[in-house]
């Protein structure tokens, strides 16, 4: 979601900490999305984005790893989100991780039965589809097949995540 969370910075300052038991469903504006935030398996916090505006529900767990938790969102970078740059704040990670995880599902079910690339070409968070199953083996060997048709503009081949 954000680009910045992707980088070894960010990603050393979250490192141990996992978006778990993650679940969507209707709710007033949107989708409902609600999740438990892990440091090492333990349980820091529960959450939930209600849809109707306004702040997370949290359920913190554990104190002391939330505040610590907070401290690491402190230390990011700032994020671009639209137009504008914001300082990292501990509701917006849990958002962009909950998110993560929940698109994450979504591109594991087209995997199933789908070749899905990114290429330079998509915006974050886009992919492509092709409507045909990924054999990255012999006999089909579609892995060589999309190297070649689309060279260096191929950035990832989404179902090599999750064989």
């Amino acid at each position: 979601m954000f680009e910045e969370l992707n980088t070894p910075q960010a990603k050393k300052a979250l490192k141990g900490y996992a978006m778990k038991a993650v679940k969507s469903f209707p709710g007033h504006d949107g989708d409902v999305l609600g999740g438990n935030l892990y440091y090492n398996n333990r349980l820091v916090v529960r959450v939930a984005n209600d849809s109707w505006g306004g702040g997370m529900h949290l359920d913190i767990q554990n104190n002391e790893q939330y505040a610590k938790f907070v401290k690491a969102c402190e230390n990011l970078p700032k994020i671009k989100y639209h137009t504008v740059t914001v300082d990292c704040d501990p509701e917006l990670i849990m958002d962009a991780m909950l998110g993560f995880v929940e698109t994450n599902k979504e591109v594991k079910r087209y995997c199933k039965r789908k070749m899905v690339i990114i290429t330079t070409d998509c915006k974050d968070g886009e992919y492509i589809t092709i409507d045909r199953k990924y054999i990255p083996e012999a006999p089909y060997n579609h892995r060589e097949q999309l190297k070649q048709k689309y060279g260096k503009r191929l950035v990832e081949i989404v179902n090599d995540r999750f064989l």
